[in-house]
């Protein structure tokens, strides 16, 4: 390999280890991965096979993330904020519909969820989903409940005038 391609390697390995730092990564989880940049693109060649030595950190990534933000909430009184965005109140609807939320809080959020006509009844785990209307006819009340990591709850509601086909729901479809 040239020296120009060397350099070009070596500044895009940089580049690479620059971000996975930038990451958050620990030293324990980014060391064997610089080695394995470095092997990949040429620039080392391992001359012990005890040079790559499997590991086990201590905690991932997401054990961190998830101790820190369990420690940040302890004293968290803030409620999240949460909204329907995608409809207001009194939109007529039909068939298939995209439901949008917009969620925050100051530490963060453990779940966001949408709710038909009570909170026993989960549309689904997202901040957007699609709710397939076509078994209703009528006011539906759409509810969207953030909770943050102290436990903090968050509820907001849209009602919705369900309009499919009304025959449908007669027992005269289809005559």
């Amino acid at each position: 390999m040239n020296s120009n391609k060397v350099i070009s390697k070596a500044k895009e390995t940089h580049s690479k280890i620059r971000h996975m730092i930038n990451s958050h990564l620990s030293i324990r989880t980014l060391a064997p991965l610089v080695v394995l940049v470095l092997i990949f693109n040429g620039i080392l060649i391992p001359v012990q096979m005890d040079l790559l030595k499997p590991f086990e950190p201590e905690t991932t990534l997401a054990q961190e993330v998830t101790s820190d933000l369990m420690e940040a909430s302890k004293n968290d009184k803030s409620y999240p904020t949460v909204e329907i965005t995608s409809h207001k109140n009194g939109d007529k609807v039909k068939g298939k519909i995209k439901l949008i939320a917009e969620a925050r809080d100051n530490i963060g959020l453990a779940h966001v969820g949408f709710y038909d006509n009570s909170l026993d009844n989960k549309i689904g785990d997202s901040r957007e989903v699609i709710f397939d209307t076509t078994r209703y006819y009528g006011t539906r009340i759409i509810y969207i409940k953030a909770k943050d990591y102290a436990g903090n709850t968050s509820i907001s509601s849209v009602t919705l005038n369900v309009e499919n086909d009304k025959s449908i729901f007669l027992g005269k479809a289809g005559k």
